[in-house]
């Protein structure tokens, strides 16, 4: 008779997330992850695969739920450009409010397994794509009405808030500066003018 599962699997891919996140892919243990889990290593292979099995998992896992809780709050605004700032408001308060400095699961393991990484890269690759098309619909609807000038180059604000909002949280983890964080803000919203 087969064994139960004594575990939820979304739980454990959550501490997974905490783990990989705080120590990175490399310095996270198989030891370190049956510990931090509390469940066993047949367990964790049967269930997840290898390491890099539930970092992948782990990372999709956190992609997506950042994708969705993002886009949820930018459609909770009336006005794009209201919507922007306080996106980039409340980057900065995580990333200046986190007391272990932790910064961007997503942008940690890009510096951490990139370059050589095919895989992650096209993870990243695609996430990356969904965020700026997201910044772009929400731009095209402040031209649509009125708020934001017809006539900018918005592919490339997209990309330039999507470097911004993936940069804030690396410049956190090194000079925490809140104001001069709020004040790149300011200057990057001015480009909607």
């Amino acid at each position: 008779m087969p064994r139960l599962k004594q575990f939820k699997e979304e739980v454990v891919l959550e501490k997974a997330t905490e783990l990989f996140w705080k120590k990175g892919y490399h310095a996270t243990s198989m030891c370190d992850l049956v510990q931090h889990l509390g469940i066993n290593r047949a367990s964790m292979y049967n269930t997840f695969g290898g390491k890099r099995d539930l970092f992948d998992r782990a990372l999709k896992s956190y992609i997506e739920e950042g994708f969705q809780g993002t886009k949820a709050f930018l459609e909770g605004f009336d006005s794009p450009r209201a919507a922007f700032a306080a996106m980039f408001e409340n980057a900065v308060c995580s990333s200046v409010n986190d007391p272990e400095s932790k910064g961007c699961f997503v942008v940690n393991s890009a510096t951490e397994l990139l370059p050589g990484d095919e895989g992650l890269r096209e993870i990243l690759s695609q996430s990356q794509k969904r965020y700026e098309g997201l910044f772009l619909s929400l731009m095209e609807k402040g031209v649509e009405a009125g708020e934001i000038p017809e006539g900018k180059n918005l592919p490339a604000i997209s990309f330039m808030f999507y470097t911004l909002f993936s940069g804030l949280r690396v410049v956190a983890k090194v000079h925490p500066d809140k104001s001069e964080m709020q004040a790149s803000i300011v200057a990057a919203l001015s480009v909607l003018d």
